[in-house]
């Protein structure tokens, strides 16, 4: 099916090769258009489409693009996919560009080819061929063949452009300092601290993308979203772990008498975060975790009553649900208040468990940013509800479970 096939009020595939997919959704019967790109985790499935729903909070029309790989969009597929959509994008009168990381770099990159009026990037790539940027994390996934010539230039910009990214984290920081440089035009920060590279999930809402929207349109500085930013990061998860581990790299001593002096700051909610996130980190197996748990985590466990099980290890989901252990070696899902009142098992498994351990049938993965459990090529997965099932071939660090 083609862009033009799709009639106002319908939704559809606009566009598919094996490089990445578009689809249109026009229900909204807007006059503004949100072209959407994936990141690296939000890959092509059918008619998935990445950001959709912001858009049709705010009343527009929706292109979302989906890679079909971690290819970083490559331009032999997007200049295909422009073309054929090309006289109907340009029936509406604004274009708004979105993504993160991945699909940040692409809403820069074909900008322009869109005729984009205002674009918002969270953490994007300037390139990830490492002639223009040296970042190991991305070079893995630099094709010669697809993506040359994939740095952003001047002229693959259009717009009133917005940038979201936390200043403090130096390989996105990079990437941002050589966007800056080579796009030779204002451009507006948006700055999240402590979020590194997790913007994406940290800013996450229909009223925050409205506010940042307002931004790119100059209704509003990006001064005035800090206080609102603040609250997001406050009790946001991922914010508060990258704070943490800051905070025990760096002052260690401070941080334990500080948690013995406030006592009764420190509610259920906060202290299950922290004692995550340190039994997490201890499967680094270095002296700055060993110090940590000297000083905090057994103080933590001290005060919840909680005894020190050994090799047994609870194991908490991002959403906060618990994975324990039945007597006939099956998995099962808690509350937090069972862990409390010793009315679940843990899980009993080696720290030097390897990627040939089994538990329950399922083989254990243990990970520097938590544990995952494989069965076949289908990982484990925790919804909010308690829910669980092997339903993803894969997934991000957000999603493992962490040791409690």
């Amino acid at each position: 099916m083609h862009f033009t096939d799709i009639e106002q009020g319908d939704r559809g595939i606009a566009y598919l090769d094996q490089r990445l997919t578009a689809v249109m959704n026009r229900r909204s019967r807007s006059r503004t258009l949100l072209v959407t790109f994936g990141d690296m985790m939000a890959l092509a499935s059918g008619d998935r489409a990445w950001g959709e729903d912001l858009g049709l909070k705010h009343d527009m029309d929706v292109l979302s693009f989906m890679a079909g790989s971690r290819n970083w969009y490559p331009a032999i597929s997007m200049m295909k996919a422009l073309d054929l959509l090309s006289r109907a994008l340009h029936q509406y009168d604004e274009r708004i560009c979105y993504g993160g990381s991945m699909g940040g770099y692409a809403a820069l990159k074909y900008s322009s080819r869109i005729g984009a009026d205002r674009v918002v990037a969270y953490m994007p790539q300037f390139s990830i061929d490492s002639r223009d940027v040296n970042d190991s994390r991305y070079s893995r996934h630099f094709n010669q063949a697809e993506n040359a010539d994939m740095a952003i230039s001047p002229q693959d910009v259009s717009g009133a452009v917005v940038l979201v990214s936390d200043p403090g984290f130096l390989p996105d920081e990079r990437h941002i300092e050589r966007i800056v440089t080579e796009v030779a035009r204002p451009v507006e920060r948006i700055k999240v601290r402590n979020a590194e590279h997790s913007v994406t999930g940290i800013m996450a809402g229909s009223e925050m993308f409205r506010r940042i929207l307002n931004v790119a349109a100059g209704q509003a500085s990006a001064q005035s979203l800090a206080i609102a930013i603040r609250e997001k990061r406050r009790n946001h998860p991922l914010a508060v772990r990258i704070f943490l581990r800051k905070l025990i790299e760096r002052h260690p001593d401070w941080l334990a008498k500080r948690i013995s002096i406030d006592r009764r700051r420190y509610d259920l909610k906060w202290t299950q975060l922290f004692r995550i996130f340190f039994h997490t980190q201890m499967m680094r197996n270095d002296r700055l975790w060993r110090r940590a748990e000297r000083l905090i985590v057994r103080s933590l466990r001290a005060r919840l009553g909680l005894s020190d099980c050994g090799d047994s290890f609870y194991l908490m989901s991002h959403h906060g649900t618990i994975l324990c252990a039945a007597e006939d070696g099956k998995m099962f899902t808690a509350t937090v208040s069972d862990v409390i009142a010793d009315e679940v098992r843990p899980i009993h498994f080696s720290k030097e468990a390897s990627g040939d351990n089994f538990y329950g049938g399922c083989r254990v993965v243990l990970h520097r940013h938590g544990v995952a459990f494989v069965k076949g090529d289908q990982y484990l997965t925790a919804e909010r509800t308690g829910n669980k099932e092997f339903s993803a071939k894969e997934i991000g660090f957000w999603q493992m479970f962490g040791l409690c």
